[in-house]
């Protein structure tokens, strides 16, 4: 799981208002400590007026020999126009390292709107441990994200609702 791409624009609105603008990529890697004390974000820009929608979150991918420190990594989702704009998807974070002591937040959420964005995905890996794959939409019903199964545990939480396909087998939980 690496993380490249940017996050998509929002929906126009009404009168040629603008839909909240995708968020970026970020790719970093750092062959000893990284400290992180303040913010690392790809998140998607708000519906600019009536009826727009969020930008989706991109994309975040941090590889280091160690994490530490009390900062926040972010790609949640833009905010839609609340009556009718939709809110932009989570995007997708994956953190590899060698020891993780990160005490900050990691989210990927969907933003707010008329109708919710669905969970962004977060992928950990910490050492020779098999890594995680967490959908956590922050106790807020949104769309389903799809996935393939693949090394790793899958964590659910929040109010994310998660489909999955694997074999061409298609599911939902």
């Amino acid at each position: 799981l690496e993380p490249t791409t940017k996050g998509s624009g929002g929906g126009p609105g009404q009168s040629g208002f603008a839909g909240g603008a995708g968020g970026g990529a970020v790719r970093l890697s750092v062959g000893g400590m990284l400290r992180l004390e303040g913010s690392i974000t790809a998140r998607g820009a708000n519906g600019l007026g009536s009826l727009s929608g969020g930008g989706s979150g991109g994309s975040i991918w941090l590889k280091t020999g160690l994490l530490v420190g009390s900062g926040s990594i972010n790609a949640d989702g833009g905010a839609g126009e609340p009556v009718e704009g939709g809110g932009g998807g989570g995007g997708r974070i994956a953190l590899y390292a060698a020891q993780m002591a990160l005490d900050g937040s990691v989210r990927a959420q969907g933003g707010p709107g008329y109708a919710n964005g669905g969970a962004g995905s977060i992928y950990s890996k910490t050492g020779e441990a098999r890594g995680e794959l967490r959908y956590d939409n922050g106790a807020v019903p949104g769309a389903s994200p799809l996935l393939d199964f693949g090394p790793f545990d899958l964590v659910i939480a929040h109010g994310s609702d998660v489909a999955w396909t694997g074999n061409g087998q298609v599911a939902s939980l």
